[in-house]
């Protein structure tokens, strides 16, 4: 099969899988990407009051790009009679999918000319379906359309064919985009400026052009801000006073800078994380001059020297990790320890490496595609909405068992139902007949996931006729997540009616 067809045939896996994975992966990985685009995007449709906001509305501390581009899609869709929040989200995460499978092939073409022919199949089918590529990829975060756009600038940059003038205007204005979604980028925009003069040495025009492209779209991030915020303010500024200079961040927690180097071995998985570090160290040692080093040296500068971190912030390398893994490969392949063996013994050598890996991928990309996003707590809801939707609903939870105010703080009124009433305890050694009576109700219970471990839990809920109508993470992911460490099984949500 010729390589256009192949790669044309995978692009098309890739849209059935992004999308799958788009309509499975209901909710938010993180809260950010719930309360800080979503809600706010939803408060210039819905009124809000000034406590339903996150505390970074009022901060003005967030770029407003991605809330005007969520509450572009509500407004279509509001005006086409769509206003199921789920859908309206999905149609979100859709949209994601659908251009990072665009930058995806913009790269990969981009680069088809250094992967050599033996090895092209294996880094198409690795950069569309490394397991936790189409878990990342369908998010609308702000690290994952941070990574898109700038996915799609490396796919410039390291194209040998562009070198006009434009293209530079062009790679200016996806960097300031990736700034806008993402203030951290800033220092990968610093890199690559840096690059661009050092390495690539394009001439003046070239980086004045780079220089205006980006000052348009920051100056346009400017006005997206007064529009949403209602007046005149240099939300990177906030953020940079908040988070770094009044060490807002550090209230979340610190970490050490080697941090980062235990997250890529236990988040992919070890087998496929000591591939990710190794082959990351040897590119970073054996290529310098390559874009993609800058690329990586001036985000770790960065990330890894601030003390809060989280695995999310690395979302915006993602797209390049097959890359690099291939790179690293084919060096091997021309080791003279590994070219003097047979061709037999090379197939038996590729096999022993493939085939561990494979399986590891296979379960990863299947729980990927059976789960909704997170701890799953929007899939209760979603179940509550779905089945419930014409009839009285009591919930009665304890602190931090709600789907629906899983934070205790802020509720998640995008996803709230006005049918659904509460009922808070303080645990499940409080639930009796009297408070489960049904009345004018349905009685649902939401017990989390550490409360159904234990056995006087199990056992009331067994005397109270309680039955799990809704688990929030199918039983065998978290089991699996024990080797893949990507769920946070505190916050799991189990929701239970009675018979």
């Amino acid at each position: 099969m010729k390589i256009n067809s192949f790669n044309r045939y995978v692009f098309i896996a890739g849209v059935i899988v992004y999308m799958a994975a788009a309509y499975i992966g209901t909710g938010y990985f993180h809260a950010d990407e719930h309360y800080q685009i979503i809600e706010f995007a939803n408060s210039r449709i819905q009124d809000y009051a000034a406590n339903e906001y996150a505390w970074e509305f009022e901060a003005a501390s967030r770029s407003a790009i991605q809330p005007m581009m969520a509450y572009w899609v509500f407004a279509f869709c509001k005006w086409i009679s769509v206003t199921d929040p789920y859908m309206l989200a999905f149609l979100l995460r859709a949209l994601t999918g659908i251009t990072a499978l665009l930058a995806i092939r913009s790269f990969t073409r981009a680069v088809s000319g250094t992967i050599e022919p033996g090895f092209r199949k294996v880094f198409l089918i690795a950069s569309y379906f490394l397991w936790f590529l189409p878990l990342v990829n369908v998010r609308f975060s702000s690290e994952v359309w941070a990574g898109i756009a700038l996915v799609f600038a490396a796919a410039i940059l390291v194209d040998p064919k562009k070198k006009e003038l434009k293209h530079f205007f062009l790679i200016g204005l996806l960097l300031a985009f990736s700034f806008l979604f993402r203030f951290q980028l800033a220092s990968v925009g610093i890199g690559i400026f840096l690059w661009l003069i050092a390495i690539r040495r394009p001439g003046l025009k070239a980086v004045l052009l780079f220089c205006l492209g980006y000052t348009s779209i920051f100056l346009t991030g400017i006005l997206i801000d007064r529009w949403f915020y209602g007046k005149w303010v240099l939300s990177s500024w906030n953020y940079f006073d908040l988070q770094i200079l009044q060490s807002v961040a550090a209230g979340f927690g610190t970490t050490p800078w080697h941090e980062y180097l235990s997250v890529i071995l236990r988040y992919p998985s070890l087998p496929i994380g000591i591939i990710i570090l190794i082959s990351t160290c040897w590119f970073l040692i054996f290529k310098p001059k390559h874009v993609i080093t800058w690329i990586l040296v001036s985000f770790m500068l960065l990330h890894f020297f601030v003390g809060h971190k989280e695995e999310r912030f690395l979302f915006p390398l993602v797209n390049f990790v097959p890359f690099i893994a291939i790179c690293f490969f084919q060096w091997i392949s021309h080791l003279k320890v590994v070219e003097n063996r047979t061709l037999a013994n090379k197939k038996r050598m590729a096999l022993l490496l493939l085939i561990p890996l494979l399986a590891v991928n296979l379960v990863g990309l299947t729980a990927v595609l059976s789960k909704s996003a997170g701890s799953g707590g929007m899939a209760v809801t979603e179940y509550i909405h779905d089945h419930y939707r014409n009839k009285r609903v009591k919930l009665i939870h304890s602190a931090y068992s709600s789907p629906y105010s899983p934070f205790e703080s802020v509720p998640v009124k995008f996803y709230l139902d006005n049918n659904v009433g509460h009922l808070k305890i303080n645990g499940f050694w409080e639930l009796n007949d009297s408070i489960l009576q049904p009345r004018d109700s349905i009685v649902l219970v939401a017990i989390r996931y550490p409360e159904m471990r234990n056995p006087d839990c199990a056992r009331m809920l067994g005397e109270l006729r309680l039955t799990k109508v809704k688990a929030a993470v199918p039983g065998w992911i978290i089991d699996v997540n024990n080797f893949y460490h990507c769920i946070d099984t505190n916050a799991i949500v189990e929701l239970y009616r009675r018979n």
